[in-house]
């Protein structure tokens, strides 16, 4: 069961997707969505689309204004957030369900990327 605000977010990244006329972009796009839930690299991503990083990075940057590793990082911070605010799984068992060596290295990289650690975020938005 989505929440309202979960599909309505995945309305606009659908219609995102749908506005960038490069193939190579939107294919790496559903690559890293399909990867969210574990480390996945940019090299990985490149070499799966059989292009190389720099060029699959410049088109990342033209159409996204953003690099194919801040893609990754944003996307799987999406989903952690999404389950934050969704389920009641620990901390620790959503780092190791999205391939955090343990919850320090999930609360080190959610605090890089949100400014706040995991539990307050969850405290604060569920």
């Amino acid at each position: 069961h989505l929440s309202i605000r979960r599909q309505r977010q995945m309305c606009k990244e659908t219609a995102d997707i749908l506005a960038i006329p490069d193939q190579l972009v939107v294919s790496a796009i559903n690559l890293i969505r399909l990867n969210a839930a574990r480390p996945i690299s940019s090299e990985e991503v490149a070499s799966k689309l059989t292009v190389s990083r720099r060029n699959l990075d410049q088109k990342f940057h033209r159409y996204l204004r953003r690099t194919l590793h801040e893609e990754i990082n944003r996307v799987r911070i999406q989903k952690i957030t999404d389950t934050l605010r969704e389920s009641n799984l620990s901390i620790t068992q959503i780092a190791y369900d999205y391939g955090f060596n343990g919850a320090d290295h999930l609360c080190n990289f959610f605090i890089r990327h949100q400014g706040i650690p995991p539990g307050e975020y969850r405290r604060k938005f569920k």
